[in-house]
């Protein structure tokens, strides 16, 4: 048996072990938007980021969307939504900002649509974001 085989069969293992150590694609990230308005309007929102259309979606009052996507590590990767209801009011909201949500402590991000704002608590700093 050669040297190099006995150090290629010793140093193989280690380094898949780092490369599976290394592996740093986050999981994905839930969002739902919930239209909580106190009218009983239809909202229709639009949600897309730079690599992703989530399409357009007409949301009764109490219901919601929801999508999945793969953050992109050490990219920035924003999702940003359009809404409009009564047919005059549009309302641009970023519902996922990679540097503010990226450590959050979980994959789910629950949007409240309100008439003047949207609502999220999140759980790493205990409070309500307001947008």
């Amino acid at each position: 048996m050669s040297l190099f085989f006995r150090l290629d069969s010793l140093l193989l293992p280690s380094f898949i072990t780092t490369c599976e150590a290394l592996n740093i694609t986050p999981p994905k990230v839930h969002i739902t938007i919930t239209n909580d308005l106190k009218t009983a309007m239809p909202v229709t929102i639009h949600c897309s980021s730079h690599t992703d259309d989530f399409g357009v979606h007409s949301v009764v009052n109490l219901a919601d969307i929801q999508f999945d996507f793969q953050p992109i590590p050490l990219l920035s990767k924003d999702v940003n939504c359009s809404m409009e209801w009564g047919g005059q009011i549009h309302h641009y909201f970023v519902v996922y900002i990679n540097k503010r949500d990226k450590d959050r402590g979980n994959i789910c991000c629950s949007w409240f649509l309100r008439e003047r704002y949207l609502l999220n608590y999140h759980k790493k700093i205990n409070m309500d974001i307001y947008i």
